[in-house]
C-alpha cells in the first residue's frame, strides 16, 4: 500500500508543480530540447526515477509538454529565474588581462622550478651512476 500512496503523493506534487508553472506563466525546464527531468523531480521533491517509472506521471508530463511547452532563455528572464546584468566590455577585458598576467607569472615560476628540478635530477643521476660503477660514495 505504501508504494501506491507514494505514487499518489508524487502525482499530487507533480500536479502542484505544473499548476505553479502555469500560474507564473512559465514553461517546463528543458535541457538539450528535452524536459529536464532531474530539475523537475528536484523541484517537485521526489527522485527523478518517478518520472521514468510512474506511468501516470509520464502521461501528465507528456501532456504538459504539449500544453506548457519547454522553456526558452527568454522565459528564464521573464520569470525572474535568471537575471542578466550588463557588463562593461572594458572592465571584462581588463579582468581577463589581469588573469592572463597572473597565469603567465605562475607559468614562469613553474618553469623556473622545473628547470631547477631537472638540474638536481641530472646531478643525482650522475651521483647514482658513479656509485653504481665505482661502489664508492661521493
Amino acid at each position: 500500500m505504501r508504494g501506491e500512496q507514494g505514487a499518489i503523493r508524487n502525482i499530487t506534487k507533480l500536479k502542484a508543480y505544473i499548476e505553479g508553472l502555469k500560474s507564473a506563466g512559465c514553461q517546463l525546464p528543458q535541457v538539450g530540447g528535452k524536459p529536464n527531468l532531474s530539475r523537475i523531480a528536484k523541484d517537485c521533491g521526489f527522485g527523478r526515477g518517478v518520472l521514468y517509472d510512474n506511468q501516470d506521471a509520464i502521461k501528465i508530463l507528456e501532456k504538459e509538454i504539449g500544453d506548457l511547452g519547454l522553456e526558452t532563455p527568454q522565459k528564464y528572464l521573464e520569470c525572474g529565474i535568471v537575471s542578466v546584468t550588463k557588463i562593461d566590455p572594458n572592465s571584462l577585458i581588463a579582468a581577463k588581462e589581469r588573469e592572463i598576467k597572473r597565469l603567465q607569472q605562475n607559468l614562469a615560476a613553474l618553469a623556473a622550478e622545473n628547470t631547477d628540478l631537472r638540474k638536481k635530477n641530472r646531478i643525482l643521476a650522475s651521483k647514482y651512476d658513479h656509485i653504481t660503477l665505482t661502489g664508492k660514495r661521493i
